[in-house]
């Protein structure tokens, strides 16, 4: 009786499968895994969010949208090195679907725009390489108090940003900056915490607002 249930419920599995009702894929980008070798399965469709601070305090997206494909990897003061170094750990082992990513504000101060612009390439071509059908969105870098002097060189850094989602259909970009903005061209300090860096949940709910038709759903 028992192999009897076993035998049905395998059979069952096969015919789900084969109708394409069960869509899972490996894990990872590596060959065809070897005998004995454990390979992680899950669904298609994840939302990777890796960035610095923006992320870090970013409010249960899991919740909000009511998806459980979104999966967050942040540590404030996140710099491109470290993404570009870690890419690995932090971005292709979770083959993620849409990769929304942030570069802290504080990395103005220490990395020049050509070196940006060099890491943010070669980043592009790894991921566009390795994960040909999946979404890189860029977050634009947003305006804060503390790193006001930097005016320029964070308008340049999004400025690239921008440009090179003109140069892959695999490639996005989200303006935050222009809409923390007054019309005068100031800070909107109502979308701030007192530290004016930290966005409020006003000021979270407008990131909401423009990441979430970005978003991959549960396919």
């Amino acid at each position: 009786m028992d192999n009897l249930f076993r035998y049905k419920v395998a059979r069952c599995f096969i015919i789900l499968a084969t109708l394409g009702i069960f869509s899972c894929q490996k894990e990872t980008n590596t060959p065809e895994s070897k005998p004995g070798e454990i390979v992680i399965f899950r669904t298609t469709g994840l939302n990777l969010f890796v960035g610095g601070e923006l992320i870090a305090n970013m409010p249960d997206f899991t919740r909000i949208f009511n998806q459980p494909n979104i999966l967050c990897i942040t540590k404030k003061g996140m710099s491109i090195e470290d993404i570009l170094a870690g890419r690995d750990n932090l971005i292709f082992k979770h083959n993620p679907s849409r990769l929304f990513m942030y570069v802290d504000d504080r990395n103005v101060r220490t990395t020049s725009v050509s070196s940006f612009s060099e890491q943010i390439n070669i980043l592009i071509q790894d991921f566009t390489h390795r994960l040909p059908k999946s979404k890189l969105i860029f977050i634009s870098i947003k305006p804060s108090l503390p790193y006001l002097n930097y005016y320029h060189k964070q308008a340049e850094f999004n400025a690239f940003l921008r440009g090179v989602s003109f140069s892959c259909k695999n490639i996005e970009y989200i303006d935050l900056w222009n809409p923390l903005l007054l019309k005068q061209g100031v800070m909107n300090l109502s979308l701030y915490k007192e530290d004016q860096q930290t966005l409020n949940e006003q000021g979270y709910h407008l990131l909401i607002e423009k990441v979430g038709p970005h978003m991959s759903k549960n396919e």
